[in-house]
C-alpha cells in the first residue's frame, strides 16, 4: 500500500472550465495555482486513470523506492494507492481517494501526447 500526500481539490478531475481550485499541495502549487494532480481521478478514454505525485525536490527528479513495496525493477504492479489531502479549513489530512491494484513506476513517466484532451486539467 502506498499513501500519497497531494493537495486538496473537491473532485480532482482537472481545472479547465470546473469550479475546482487546488488548495495546498506546496510551494509549487501556491506559486503556480496548478499541480499534476487536479487530474487524479479524471477517467480517460483508454479506461485508465492516472495519477500524479511530485518527486522533483529542488533540482532533483527522485524516483520511487519500488523495493519497499517489494519491487526490483522499473515498476510493480498490483499495488494500493492511497490519496490523501489536508482540509483547506478543518485542517487535518483526510483520504481523498484510492486505486485499487494500481501499477508504481520508479521513475516519471512522460507520455507523447496527453492520455486525453481532457487531461490537459486547466485553460
Amino acid at each position: 500500500m502506498l499513501f500519497c500526500n497531494i493537495g486538496w481539490m473537491n473532485r480532482y478531475e482537472g481545472l479547465a472550465g470546473k469550479p475546482d481550485k487546488i488548495v495546498g499541495g506546496g510551494r509549487w502549487v501556491h506559486e503556480n495555482e496548478f499541480g499534476r494532480e487536479v487530474c487524479n481521478f479524471l477517467p480517460c478514454p483508454d479506461g485508465y486513470v492516472y495519477g500524479h505525485i511530485e518527486t522533483v525536490h529542488g533540482e532533483n527528479d527522485r524516483q520511487i523506492r519500488l523495493e519497499k513495496f517489494g519491487g526490483n525493477g522499473d515498476s510493480i504492479e498490483g499495488t494500493d494507492v492511497i490519496w490523501t489531502a489536508t482540509h483547506p479549513d478543518e485542517r487535518g489530512r483526510r483520504v481523498v481517494g484510492w486505486y485499487r491494484n494500481a501499477t508504481i513506476f520508479r521513475e516519471r513517466q512522460d507520455f507523447a501526447g496527453y492520455p486525453s484532451k481532457s487531461i490537459r486539467c486547466r485553460d
